[in-house]
């Protein structure tokens, strides 16, 4: 079988939920290919589209969630969406690279590629199966415009959700969020704190801003050295915000320690004593896979507001929406082993070995037909 797997570069998260299965299928000798949907579109369109998303996100992150809102009012079964006839406009040619290629299995970690996908099938363009990996958890607007040949969900929570969208029971798999087999690995604190050069005198509080390095940082870093109270080390990995390590490098302050983007962050990840992040799916999966006090802040309304509930309702996070919040949090934590303890404990509702059993399933699946 030849499988072919789309992301879309307008967050990290779809990007590593695609690349845990590729790494997964390659081990397993499986021939993939690993594709941005965007790349069919002219260069022009695809920068057009990734700085839209990445500014709005950053920046603005008030319209990026009237956005989101709006999205979930016009979005139903009977009338296609704007997003939709987007994605059909590259759609053609992304069905000329299936034939082409010979590719008999297409799995989309991002919606503009399951659009696309759906066109082409409506069309009769393909008969390519194809299946849906959902990175966040919540059901995402317009999913159900959408007829695909499975769809695999990070809780079973959402299956009822999506079945009422008129998609099959049979085909919805609620087996949790594919992540790289390096997050199931768990070293000691020293281990990892001497593999990067870090202090192990020091608690280790980390912020996690994303890939496109997200959030007000600064104050945040600002509010907890004024008000914890023991010795520290604030570990900001800052993604590609360059703008933001080098405001926080300005500060020249022994007790900040920024990161720019890294394939490290498991290793930081076991580093850390509490960890701050923003509540993006894939990335609030790999933290409680690697069982690290963790608090969600700097939420994106949308997607992320629905991440954080759903993991603070459930006792695997603590979620906050203020500075003041921010630093009783943290202390809290840092001064209660035993709520520590309980987090991670409750932590193990998340499936480590989403990604294998994802795979197992396309692949049985296929080889039986």
């Amino acid at each position: 079988m030849k499988i072919l797997i789309l992301s879309c570069s307008t967050g990290e998260g779809h990007n590593s939920a695609a690349k845990a299965l590729e790494e997964e299928l390659i081990n397993r000798g499986e021939k993939v290919i690993f594709k941005d949907a965007l790349s069919f579109c002219n260069k022009k369109t695809k920068k057009i589209i990734q700085d839209f998303f990445n500014n709005i996100a950053v920046k603005t992150p008030s319209i990026f969630g009237a956005m989101y809102k709006a999205g979930k009012k016009i979005s139903n079964t009977t009338i296609k969406s704007p997003i939709y006839f987007a994605n059909s406009l590259y759609a053609n040619k992304l069905g000329s690279y299936l034939n082409k290629n010979k590719i008999d299995i297409v799995i989309c970690t991002h919606l503009f590629p399951m659009e696309a996908i759906t066109y082409l099938k409506r069309k009769r363009k393909t008969k390519v199966k194809c299946y849906a990996i959902l990175t966040d958890y919540t059901i995402i607007p317009f999913l159900e415009e959408t007829e695909l040949d499975g769809y695999f969900l990070p809780d079973e929570t959402l299956v009822k959700k999506l079945s009422t969208k008129k998609v099959p029971k049979k085909i919805i798999h609620p087996f949790g969020i594919p992540i790289s087999s390096k997050y199931l690995k768990k070293r000691t604190k020293k281990e990892s704190r001497n593999l990067l050069n870090l202090p192990n005198n020091n608690k280790i509080i980390m912020i996690m801003t994303g890939g496109i390095g997200c959030g007000n940082i600064c104050d945040m870093v600002d509010s907890i050295l004024q008000n914890i109270k023991i010795n520290i080390i604030i570990l900001v990995l800052t993604g590609k915000n360059n703008k933001l390590k080098h405001k926080l490098d300005k500060k020249h302050n022994r007790n900040i320690i920024t990161v720019g983007f890294t394939d490290k962050v498991h290793l930081y990840m076991d580093a850390a004593d509490i960890l701050l992040s923003k509540p993006g799916g894939l990335s609030s999966t790999e933290d409680t896979v690697k069982k690290i006090p963790l608090i969600h802040t700097m939420t994106i309304p949308g997607c992320e507001t629905e991440n954080a509930n759903f993991f603070s309702k459930r006792g695997m996070s603590i979620k906050v929406t203020n500075l003041e919040e921010l630093v009783s949090s943290i202390n809290l934590l840092l001064n209660s082993p035993k709520k520590q303890e309980t987090m991670l404990k409750k932590q193990e509702y998340i499936n480590p070995n989403a990604t294998s059993d994802i795979i197992n399933y396309i692949i049985n699946e296929n080889s039986s037909k």
